[in-house]
Order: C-alpha cells, then sequence, then structure tokens
C-alpha cells in the first residue's frame, strides 16, 4: 500500500512540473484594447458594459460617451480584438479597432 501511494505521489509531482513546463501553453498576459464605436447615449454605454462584460476573457470595460471609445483589458489566451468587436458589432453598433501608441523610450542623456 505504501509503495503504491509513493508511485502515485511521484506520478502527479513529475506530472505537475511537465505540464508547467509546456512551452505550447499560452500565456495569461493581459492586454488593452480600444475600440471606436457609434455610442449614442448613456443606454448605449451601459448596454455594452453589461453584455461586453461576460465575453469570454474579458477582465475590465470602459466605455467612454465623450469620444465614443470602449476600452477593455482582456486576456490574450482566450480571445482577440477581433472577436471583441464582433461581439460589439452584434449588439448594433460599429466597431473600428484603433492602433495602438507606440511607446517611446525615454532614455536620459548622461553628460560626461
Amino acid at each position: 500500500m505504501k509503495k503504491a501511494n509513493l508511485n502515485i505521489f511521484i506520478f502527479i509531482f513529475i506530472f505537475s512540473f511537465a505540464h508547467e513546463a509546456n512551452p505550447q501553453q499560452p500565456t495569461k498576459e493581459k492586454k488593452v484594447v480600444k475600440i471606436l464605436t457609434s455610442l449614442d447615449c448613456q443606454a448605449c454605454v451601459d448596454k455594452i458594459n453589461k453584455n461586453i462584460a461576460f465575453e469570454k476573457g474579458v477582465r475590465k470595460i470602459e466605455a467612454d460617451l465623450e469620444t465614443k471609445i470602449v476600452t477593455i483589458t482582456y486576456r490574450a489566451d482566450k480571445t482577440t480584438p477581433e472577436e471583441l468587436a464582433k461581439a460589439i458589432g452584434k449588439l448594433g453598433y460599429t466597431t473600428e479597432i484603433l492602433p495602438e501608441k507606440k511607446k517611446v523610450d525615454k532614455k536620459k542623456k548622461i553628460r560626461t
């Protein structure tokens, strides 16, 4: 009985490390996408917030009525910006995925 328990423990131990080291496993990286929509009123904002929050991978959603931009934080291994835009489109709104702004490296010059 002890030998069987030991074998089970060793199997679980080895399997857990092999599973973690799998390079094909997608990362749980969070990304942000901004989508320009055709929002008209607060009811539109509420409708998008209510429905898109339940899409697969969505972690946070903010809809701005003034700029008509919906900002969504999502898990990259669960969904894509195109799928999120499609979900908003199914609610009856036009969508356009806005390009990400490039990060500018602000390197300090060293004076000698």
